[in-house]
């Protein structure tokens, strides 16, 4: 079985999940305001000739959505060390019984 792994391919998915979560917060405080913008710019017009300005309201503030994704990032991080935590006893109780 091999345990040393290099370490990018230890760090990648850390550094991909936390881009996600970042990506996923940023999508919760700004969907809103950018689906206004693409209607802004796809129907520009009304038949009156007002321009539809954009609300940057969101049902997220900016706080809200980052602590939700720091819970998020720790319960992930709390499955992920249990697990490691789960496969290294196995492998350090019964050596001899775990194949490679």
């Amino acid at each position: 079985m091999v345990q040393n792994f290099n370490l990018p391919i230890q760090i990648q998915p850390q550094i991909f999940m936390a881009l996600c979560l970042i990506s996923w917060t940023q999508i919760l405080i700004y969907h809103r305001c950018v689906m206004e913008i693409i209607k802004r710019l796809t129907w520009n017009v009304y038949g009156d000739g007002r321009w539809l300005t954009p609300r940057s309201t969101s049902k997220w503030v900016a706080w809200k959505a980052t602590l939700l994704a720091l819970t998020v990032a720790a319960v992930f991080a709390g499955i992920e060390a249990a697990l490691i935590v789960t496969v290294r006893v196995r492998i350090y109780i019964s050596p001899g019984k775990v194949k490679s």
